[in-house]
């Protein structure tokens, strides 16, 4: 279900920033398709950190003979494991994870040994699509003012809907959500 709504809003984010914005100004859709790869670079790369395992620490000696041969302060009672150095049992996944960093909401799964290089190439990935998605909604905030009315190419287009696509309100407003929504996430990122 994750998975869903981080698709829904991210077809609406490059629906309105990329499809109504840049076109109504005449960009080139290179850039656009561009944006539109890194968008999908980023949703790919979100689902696999969310579906690899983060180094789970699976028991494979009986928990009584673990109580025997190690002390106490070494096991995880919950999972009946032997914990590791760096080991943490992750309240939220109910399980223990080899070098454990944090569990994620954003990504619905810990952070550990086996995913954290996915991990920042999500992160990686996610900063360069905002600052990519706030530099063409400035460039193209900047080219509108000097074009808003729409050629006979842009009328005949596919991504042409109507007038209301060339109107300064709707444009300065689609504009403004784009450039809320990239600052809201890239202010925790620097």
């Amino acid at each position: 279900m994750m998975f869903l709504g981080t698709l829904a809003l991210l077809v609406l984010f490059i629906y309105i920033s990329k499809v109504v914005i840049l076109k109504a100004v005449g960009i080139n859709m290179n850039l656009v398709i561009s944006n539109v790869s890194l968008a999908l670079l980023t949703l790919v790369l979100l689902e696999v950190v969310n579906l690899k395992n983060p180094g789970q620490i699976i028991p494979k000696v009986p928990f009584m003979k673990l109580l025997e041969d190690f002390d106490v302060t070494q096991l995880c009672p919950e999972c009946e494991t032997l914990k590791t150095i760096r080991s943490r049992h992750c309240i939220v996944c109910n399980k223990c994870v080899e070098r454990y960093d944090h569990h994620c909401p954003w990504i619905n799964n810990c952070v550990g040994a086996k995913n954290h290089n996915w991990f920042l190439l999500y992160l990686t990935a996610q900063y360069l699509l905002l600052l990519n998605s706030l530099a063409l909604t400035v460039y193209s905030v900047i080219v509108y003012q000097s074009h808003s009315t729409p050629t006979e190419e842009e009328m005949q287009s596919f991504l042409y809907h109507g007038s209301w696509q060339f109107n300064k309100d709707y444009f300065y407003s689609a504009a403004g959500i784009v450039i809320g929504i990239v600052v809201l996430f890239l202010i925790p990122l620097s």
